[in-house]
């Protein structure tokens, strides 16, 4: 797998500012989410409120996309969830000082944040006609 390291971590304090990128970058992937939802016609209730693991449920049943593709986003939902509700808590109850994995940990989620997001554009692009495919690492590889 291919994958930029964003940012080093080498102290408690160095991990907000990957967090704050992280936090960002999903809010920009629930928005391609919304917009893929309502591109596709998908008509929720309240959809400027539904989550991103809700979406993905919802694009899941309509048969968007299979179930290996679900259970990757689901992933990469689940790890922002964790760093969006738990990270810091883990942090300081562990009292952990191996910042190295906890540098992995942030680096590989924003990578595959973007690589969701990428996915789901291409979807968009797809719906509106244009060919600009993003390579991205759930393309089959043959």
């Amino acid at each position: 797998m291919i994958q930029e390291k964003f940012f080093n971590i080498n102290e408690f304090n160095d991990v907000y500012i990957p967090v704050g990128k992280i936090i960002e970058a999903s809010q920009e992937l629930e928005q391609t989410f919304k917009r893929y939802a309502f591109l596709k016609g998908v008509k929720l209730e309240n959809l400027e409120f539904r989550t991103l693991n809700k979406l993905n449920n919802e694009f899941h049943q309509k048969g968007f996309y299979d179930d290996e593709l679900y259970e990757k986003l689901k992933d990469i939902i689940d790890r922002r969830n964790f760093i969006n509700h738990n990270l810091f808590l883990e942090l300081k109850k562990t009292n952990i000082t191996d910042y190295n994995k906890v540098s992995a940990n942030l680096n590989i989620t924003l990578f595959l944040i973007y690589e969701a997001s990428d996915l789901i554009e291409n979807f968009i692009d797809e719906i509106n006609g244009q060919s600009g495919n993003r390579p991205t690492i759930f393309d089959n590889k043959d």
